[in-house]
C-alpha cells in the first residue's frame, strides 16, 4: 500500500499537532485511524471473471444468431483463458472493488472493523471514560466515530455528523489531511465546552495517526 497516494508523513504530523493541542483542553482522548479499506474484495475477482465470461459469451452467441458467423473453437477458448488475467487486473481497481461490493457489506464491514480498533486501541480504558475513535476507511468512503459512555452521554451519535461530512468532503477532494483537520477543530468546541481539561489530565493514548492497511 503506498500511503503517499493519500496523506504525506508531514500531513500526519500536522494532525498528530492538532490532536495534541486539542486534548490539552479537554478531557477526551482522541485516536485517529486510516484504513485502506475495510471489506473483503477477495469475491471481486471471480464475480468479476464471470461478468467478463458472461459478456464474451453473449458476443459470440449474438454473433452467430444475427450474423450466421459461427464462433471458432479456439478463440473462444483463447478468450475465456485470457478473461483470467484481465479480471485479476481489474479487480484491484478501487472503483471496480465498490462497484461489486455492496453498499450495506461496505457499511457493515466498516462499521465491524471500527468497533474492533475501538477495543484494540484500549479506547474504553480511559480515566475517565472519553476515548474517542474516528475511523476512516478510504475504499468504502466511510468515517466512522465512536465514543466511549462519558462522550456518548452528552454527545449524541448525531453530533459527529459535521466531522464526519469534512473527512468525506476531504477523501473526496484528495485533501484528506485538510478534511481531518477541519473536522477535529470542528468538534474541539463542544468536547471543550462538555469535557474541559480541569485536573490537567494527563495524555493517556498516543496522538499520532494509525494507519492500516489491508490486501
Amino acid at each position: 500500500m503506498n500511503w503517499s497516494k493519500h496523506i504525506q508523513t508531514e500531513e500526519l504530523e500536522q494532525i498528530a499537532e492538532t490532536i495534541k493541542t486539542i486534548e490539552a483542553k479537554t478531557d477526551a482522548e482522541i485516536i485517529t485511524v486510516i484504513a485502506n479499506k475495510s471489506s473483503t474484495t477477495k469475491h471481486v475477482k471471480y464475480l468479476l471473471y464471470l461478468i467478463v465470461i458472461t459478456f464474451v459469451h453473449l458476443v459470440f452467441s449474438t454473433l452467430d444468431y444475427y450474423f450466421l458467423i459461427e464462433p471458432d473453437a479456439f478463440l473462444m477458448a483463447l478468450t475465456y483463458l485470457l478473461a483470467i488475467p484481465l479480471s485479476f487486473l481489474l479487480s484491484h481497481y478501487n472503483f471496480i472493488q465498490r462497484l461489486l461490493t455492496p453498499k450495506c457489506d461496505q457499511k457493515f464491514q466498516a462499521e465491524s472493523q471500527a468497533e474492533r480498533e475501538f477495543y484494540v486501541q484500549r479506547l474504553y480504558m480511559t480515566k475517565n471514560k472519553t476515548g474517542l475513535l474516528i475511523y476512516v476507511s478510504l475504499l468504502e468512503k466511510q468515517v466512522i466515530v465512536l465514543a466511549d459512555e462519558k462522550i456518548t452521554e452528552k454527545l449524541p451519535k448525531d453530533s459527529w455528523q459535521g466531522m464526519i461530512q469534512l473527512i468525506i468532503k476531504g477523501i473526496k477532494n484528495k485533501s484528506l489531511k485538510d478534511g481531518l483537520v477541519d473536522a477535529l477543530e470542528n468538534i474541539s468546541t463542544k468536547l471543550f465546552e462538555n469535557f474541559p481539561n480541569e485536573e490537567q489530565n494527563p495524555n493517556e493514548l498516543p496522538n499520532h495517526v494509525i494507519l492500516r492497511t489491508m490486501t
